[in-house]
């Protein structure tokens, strides 16, 4: 999808140059397995290095959590696909931070907007931004009768409550 691709990378940019600036950008980190493509389409339009970090220490080998080189001092820029309920966003803070580089905001495409990671982003001073969110797409998808009125209430049931909604679920 070399549009969508294009789309996403541009409206990053975009959202640098009006917010951050990328003078403030040493470096671009790619947050998991699903940041790796993200941050190098972007280190590759902004002329910036990348790295990427994994959610732990490899196992073998050097046994690196961070992929790549990052100096100490650097600006770091975090890239990922989704803010959600997973750890890998505060991993990677942790990681970056531990290795004496500053984290000037986290970037993603989406958001399913439970406040998890948002929140942790807040904590930490960290400016976060999203392209979409878990409300556009469904109302969207709505109104493109993806989805009923009814679907749709289910998934914003649980949003507020995902982990009691889940254990729910399975028992």
């Amino acid at each position: 999808f070399p549009n969508e691709r294009k789309f996403v990378v541009n409206s990053f940019i975009d959202y640098i140059e009006n917010s951050i600036g990328k003078q403030n950008i040493d470096i671009i980190v790619g947050v998991g397995h699903s940041g790796i493509s993200l941050a190098t389409w972007l280190g590759e339009k902004l002329k910036l290095p990348i790295v990427y970090t994994r959610s732990s220490a490899k196992d073998h080998g050097k046994g690196k959590q961070i992929e790549g080189v990052l100096k100490t001092g650097c600006k770091a820029l975090l890239i990922s696909d989704i803010m959600s309920t997973e750890m890998d966003i505060p991993i990677a803070v942790k990681a970056i931070k531990e290795n004496g580089c500053e984290i000037v905001g986290c970037l993603a495409i989406f958001s399913n907007k439970l406040g998890i990671i948002e929140n942790f982003l807040k904590n930490e001073n960290i400016k976060f931004h999203y392209l979409t969110d878990l409300e556009t797409l469904l109302t969207v998808a709505l109104m493109k009768k993806k989805i009923s009125s009814e679907e749709k209430n289910y998934v914003i049931e649980w949003t507020k409550n995902p982990e009691v909604w889940d254990k729910i679920r399975k028992d």
